[in-house]
């Protein structure tokens, strides 16, 4: 096991037995639970959606880590998160669902469209905006390159909207309990 750590290692964090770092604070602390629980969620979907890229093993292979360190970052226990670089690295499919799924944990925690039916209203109105502007950018049966950046933004504020209600669903399912 290599005892030396820079900013891009697989896994960052407090582990006393692995280097000399503090023991984080208590935000930080919240900050990389809250990481490894929406990568874990992220590597479970994937899975369960068929991606064969989403296990221990593959990702290992793409962050150049081991299974073991991706284990590590996937619980919420250990302290131990994956660097951005290695976040990117994940993949094409699995990146940009966990940063955004990431990102909309950290609106719902911070209160933002952390309710329920708020969430689902908002996703429901950036779905609507992503089928007007393909309606507009293929009325003339062409999209030129500003129609597809146009597309492309909506499609990314749709993104980010399904993943506040996903976490608007657990932040509910939390409060109230899981039936």
């Amino acid at each position: 096991m290599d005892t030396e750590h820079s900013p891009d290692d697989t896994v960052t964090g407090g582990d006393a037995r692995r280097d000399s770092s503090p023991p984080p604070s208590t935000a930080v602390a919240g900050a990389q639970r809250v990481i490894a629980e929406v990568l874990h969620a992220t590597l479970t979907a994937q899975h369960r959606a068929g991606n064969a890229g989403a296990t221990y093993e593959a990702v290992s292979r793409r962050i150049g880590g081991s299974k073991q360190h991706v284990g590590e970052a996937c619980d919420p226990l250990s302290g131990r998160t994956l660097s951005l670089t290695k976040a990117v690295l994940l993949g094409p499919t699995i990146s940009p669902a966990f940063l955004r799924s990431l990102a909309a944990r950290v609106e719902a925690d911070a209160g933002h469209r952390a309710d329920l039916r708020d969430a689902t209203m908002a996703m429901q109105e950036s779905t609507g905006a992503v089928a007007k502007t393909v309606r507009i950018a293929l009325a003339d049966g062409i999209v030129t390159d500003a129609e597809g950046a146009d597309i492309e933004a909506a499609l990314l504020a749709a993104e980010a909207d399904i993943a506040a209600t996903r976490a608007a669903l657990a932040q509910h399912r939390a409060r109230r309990g899981a039936r």
